[in-house]
């Protein structure tokens, strides 16, 4: 009995001398990991803050970018570990394919909205027309641009603005 235990020791000895410094590098990357995708996060919203398209824009960019360095870090840090990292990788992959695929029309309008609010080809109080839609621009989001005429009211996907012509009219300034 005493020498199973013995001989048990001795096994997690072994191990703990050949496995225990990659585990240690290993948690040692996850927690700088966290630290530096902290970091990166607090660095980005206070450069965005300064950015004028940046106030609806800045926190989805930066989160992103902090879920990223996330992802990439836990993973790096379970590989030094030696932890096969493959199929968790091509699990995200697939993963990702099969959620853009079932929200494409939402990151096309999102992708988009970001796209409107970067180079602003028109902005609140600008009458536009984009696909039969025609009125006073109110909003512009994420997701969509609110127009309002006199008796009605339009939310234009913003992927139909990239995908249609656009017409913007133009005030005549009868006083000149």
């Amino acid at each position: 009995m005493e020498s199973i235990a013995m001989e048990n020791t001795e096994k997690l000895n072994a191990l703990a001398i050949s496995h225990g410094p990659k585990i240690v590098v290993g948690l040692l990357m996850i927690a700088l990991t966290f630290v530096a995708a902290y970091l990166i996060l607090l660095t980005l919203r206070r450069l965005f803050r300064r950015q004028e398209w940046a106030g609806r824009v800045g926190n989805l960019l930066a989160t992103t970018i902090y879920y990223v360095v996330l992802i990439l870090g836990v993973l790096s840090g379970l590989s030094t570990m030696g932890v096969d990292v493959g199929p968790v990788i091509v699990g995200l992959g697939l993963g990702g394919f099969a959620l853009g695929f079932a929200l494409r029309d939402a990151l096309g309008n999102l992708l988009a909205g970001v796209l409107i609010i970067v180079y602003h080809p028109f902005k609140e109080g600008d009458v536009i027309s984009v696909s039969g839609c025609e009125g006073t621009v109110t909003e512009t989001n994420l997701r969509y641009t609110v127009l309002v005429s006199d008796q009605e009211r339009f939310m234009v996907p913003n992927s139909l603005i990239f995908k249609n012509p656009l017409r913007i009219v133009l005030e005549c300034d009868s006083s000149k």
